[in-house]
């Protein structure tokens, strides 16, 4: 009776909790992990993290440097209200959004004051500078309807046939290719201006203010067309008959003596 009891309280006793064999294998093979792995290598990993650590902190400083330097380039460019002002912030503060837009501003006012020739200049300088694409749209626009209006039409062609295949907004690209057929017609090239048309044509879809515009612009390709048919050639010139050896050369007509 007594056996049965201590065989009965020997299968009573508490087991083992589950899992603690597979626990106890798990940390012997981090420890294993780390002695053979990460301890011969500890002091190249400090280093590395070290590194990491001082690249962090470059990174946040030149954000920060170049966070204030923009702030003080649009505190000049608010105080600038003419051209050299302008010229100064973009000069000061080169390779900022202020500058590209200080650019802008003087090329806009140049263009007021009918400086053509001056204002593309600027409106060029502010398309190298511009980081923002819309910005730099705004300038190579700028760039080529100053050049148009100083009478240079064969280079603002091709700056408006460059715009109109850069892939800028749809819209633009309507006035690119109207602006280019402009140009071309102004040089004589009607071929080509019917296929800038053409061209502009394609984008109308449903907008109607756009079929007007494109409407008149072909309507005005085809006045300069007649214009041209109705032309009269240019009469020939007889040439001036010579004189023979020794003889006076022919007189003049004599001009008419009012009556």
């Amino acid at each position: 009776m007594t056996k049965m009891r201590k065989s009965t309280a020997a299968k009573r006793q508490p087991e083992s909790p589950a899992g603690e064999g597979d626990t106890g294998a798990l940390v012997e093979r981090l420890a294993g992990v780390y002695r053979t792995w990460i301890l011969p290598y500890s002091k190249a990993i400090a280093a590395v993290l070290v590194i990491g650590l001082a690249v962090l902190t470059v990174v946040k400083g030149v954000e920060s440097s170049r966070v204030e330097r923009q702030g003080k380039a649009f505190a000049a460019l608010a105080k600038a209200e003419d051209v050299d002002a302008w010229m100064k912030v973009s000069t000061e503060h080169a390779g900022t959004t202020a500058a590209a837009r200080a650019l802008l501003e003087a090329g806009r006012h140049l263009s007021e004051e009918r400086k053509f020739e001056q204002a593309a200049t600027k409106f060029a300088l502010a398309a190298k500078e511009a980081v923002d694409p819309s910005l730099r749209t705004a300038a190579a626009l700028g760039e080529a309807y100053a050049l148009e209006a100083s009478g240079r039409g064969d280079v603002a062609e091709k700056r408006f046939t460059d715009l109109a295949q850069s892939g800028i907004a749809e819209a633009l690209v309507l006035d690119c290719w109207l602006a280019a057929g402009r140009c071309a017609k102004t040089q004589g090239k009607l071929a080509e201006t019917e296929k800038y048309y053409e061209r502009a044509r394609g984008l109308v879809g449903e907008d109607r203010f756009a079929e007007m515009r494109v409407d008149s612009a072909v309507k005005a390709l085809q006045s300069a067309r007649h214009a041209v048919r109705a032309t009269p050639p240019k009469a020939e010139t007889a040439p001036e008959a010579e004189a023979a050896p020794g003889e006076a050369p022919p007189a003049s007509p004599a001009p008419a003596v009012p009556e």
